[in-house]
Parts: C-alpha cells; sequence; structure tokens
C-alpha cells in the first residue's frame, strides 16, 4: 500500500527552504562586502586625490575637474547602495 509521511515531506521541506535562506544570504553577504570594498576604494581615492598640493596649473585644472565630478560620483555610489539594501 502507498503511505506518505507527512513529518518526512516537512522535514525535507524546511531542509531545502533552510539552504535557500542561507545561500541567500550568503550571497547578500557577498554583495554587502564588495559594497563596501567599493566604498572604501572611493574613500581612499578621495582623500588622496584632495591632499594632493598642486604645483601647475594642469594638476589644479584635474582636481577642479575631480572636485566638480564628485557629487555625480556619490550619487552613484549612494544608489548602489540603495539598491542592495531594497534586496
Amino acid at each position: 500500500m502507498f503511505v506518505i509521511s507527512c513529518k518526512e515531506i516537512k522535514t525535507a521541506s524546511v531542509e531545502k527552504h533552510t539552504k535557500i535562506i542561507q545561500k541567500v544570504n550568503a550571497l547578500i553577504y557577498t554583495l554587502i562586502k564588495l559594497q563596501l570594498h567599493e566604498t572604501r576604494s572611493f574613500k581612499d581615492e578621495l582623500i588622496s586625490e584632495l591632499s594632493k598640493n598642486p604645483t601647475e596649473v594642469r594638476a589644479l585644472s584635474e582636481m577642479k575637474k575631480f572636485v566638480q565630478e564628485l557629487p555625480l560620483e556619490i550619487v552613484k555610489l549612494n544608489e548602489k547602495s540603495a539598491a542592495l539594501m531594497q534586496m
């Protein structure tokens, strides 16, 4: 005769969903680590550029361009972070 054990089905289902949740959590953790690395790199680049003391007109104009592009770069970084947090 055909017998179905609900306990075994429930256990298998719980195990399957637990594995899925663990994989999703690992993926989110990895994405957060990548975003953190990108943010730190941006901060380090920012500090490096702003610490320079330009002695030539060309270097000064490059710094000016860098500073003018900062708001756009910050917005991009914030958008990536916000998209990650909505997962």
